[in-house]
């Protein structure tokens, strides 16, 4: 997939490419996904060696009434 498009730019980085999936409920700030996404892009990217342009998060988002915890919607209701 090697197009120069810049849709496709992300693909080119390295055959290493992590991809980390941060699935939390709904409500974080645009500041704290990025304080976030840097403290462990620079994790990965020390750990494994990589440019950290290798590291990709993506963040799912999930309504509080889709999640769970001890057997309890965290929403309040129960499940």
């Amino acid at each position: 997939m090697v197009r120069n498009q810049n849709k496709f730019k992300i693909f080119h980085h390295s055959s290493y490419m992590p991809i980390i999936t941060i699935q939390m409920s709904e409500g974080r700030t645009i500041e704290q996904k990025k304080t976030v996404a840097s403290a462990i892009t620079q994790t990965v990217a020390n750990t494994f060696s990589i440019d950290p342009a290798a590291v990709i998060i993506l963040f799912q988002e999930l309504p509080r009434e889709c999640i769970a915890k001890g057997g309890e919607l965290v929403s309040g209701g129960k499940q």
